[in-house]
């Protein structure tokens, strides 16, 4: 059995196939083209799909960066203010028992 596309049978050349192939099916071309642009379609909405999952993690990879960088800095801060702090402390407190011990 053969398979044979419509639009060849209003042409002379699908006359001579109609009548060398009696048990021959005719398929119509819309279906096929219809499958091929879903098919397309499907592949592009796919890829779409892809990209906007790419960029969600790109997008959640950058802000926990970020936070991160941020937290960093903020304890490298309070360390150095905690640090600036008791050295101040200290210097006030050997400051102060030197001026009692002096005659």
């Amino acid at each position: 059995m053969a398979v044979v596309c419509s639009s060849l049978m209003s042409y002379p050349l699908g006359m001579v196939l109609r009548y060398f192939m009696n048990d021959s099916e005719v398929v119509r071309a819309v279906p096929i083209v219809t499958g091929l642009f879903q098919v397309f379609i499907s592949l592009l909405l796919l890829l779409l799909l892809v990209v906007v999952v790419v960029v969600v993690v790109v997008v959640i990879v950058v802000v926990v960066v970020v936070v991160v960088v941020v937290v960093v800095v903020v304890v490298v801060v309070v360390v150095v203010v905690v640090v600036v702090e008791v050295v101040v402390v200290i210097v006030v407190v050997v400051k102060v028992n030197q001026s009692r011990y002096r005659p």
